[in-house]
């Protein structure tokens, strides 16, 4: 996939091995959407969301256009977005520009760097990229931000999870070369957690029931999925951490 080096994490989180494709998106009381966001999910999610539904959502998150269609359609079916466990990357941007939003009792929604800021880093080292790389991450950052816009939630949340994450891209000036070959990067911490400050701060309403995870809620979230001893770095925002970011945005 063009740019996977820089929108691996922001494309998708690599779901637990065990997932059961064909039963874990399905009408209950509710529309429950625990699985990966793709084309074929997002399209299969389509034809049962009905209009002001409740949709259940835990998910790694998945491909970037796969997310913004599944967050327009959350917004224009008017669906209320329940997460009862964690929500990273794409879910996250589905959740946080939903129309209302729901949390019951533990909930993790988790963050990271995405087209936005990676189309941020490519402008500011010119040269670096191809013409049809650039043209990609341009239109998938455009299309995220409009969503982002409708939903009057601010652009610089996402900007801060990917300097809190602390990436740093290493590049070969060859253009020759596979994009694969050409970028290699690295990070401090996978996900990013946001307190409510700074999420309301955001635009994110609504968050009466939010509340930062136990200790043991923490450790599990910290794994893949919960289910694997598979570490993930957490990076677990304090009040005051997007400041910098705030600032840049609002000058």
């Amino acid at each position: 996939m063009l740019l996977e080096f820089l929108f691996a994490a922001a494309l998708s989180q690599t779901p637990a091995q065990d997932s059961i494709r064909d039963f874990t998106i399905r009408r209950m009381d509710f529309v429950l959407f625990h699985q990966e966001i793709d084309p074929e999910n997002v399209s299969r999610l389509s034809r049962i969301l009905g209009e002001g539904e409740i949709l259940d959502v835990q998910s790694p998150g998945g491909d970037i256009w796969a997310t913004i269609d599944m967050a327009r359609l959350v917004r224009e079916r008017r669906a209320r977005v329940r997460t009862t466990a964690e929500c990273s990357s794409g879910c996250a941007i589905v959740w946080v520009t939903a129309r209302e939003r729901m949390v019951d009792g533990f909930t993790a929604i988790t963050f990271h760097g995405n087209p936005i800021s990676s189309l941020a880093w490519m402008r500011a080292n010119p040269g670096t990229m191809r013409d049809e790389e650039i043209r990609f991450a341009e239109s998938s950052a455009a299309a995220l931000t409009a969503v982002l816009d409708e939903a009057r939630i601010q652009p610089w949340l996402f900007l801060c999870a990917n300097r809190l994450q602390n990436q740093v891209h290493t590049v070969r000036p060859d253009l020759t070369l596979p994009t694969s070959e050409r970028f290699t990067s690295t990070e401090d911490y996978h996900l990013v957690w946001f307190p409510r400050s700074i999420l309301e701060a955001a635009g994110v309403r609504h968050l009466d029931s939010y509340d930062e995870p136990n200790a043991r809620q923490r450790q599990a979230i910290e794994t893949e999925q919960g289910t694997r001893r598979v570490p993930k770095r957490i990076y677990w925002a304090k009040d005051g951490d997007c400041d910098i970011d705030r600032e840049a945005s609002a000058g």
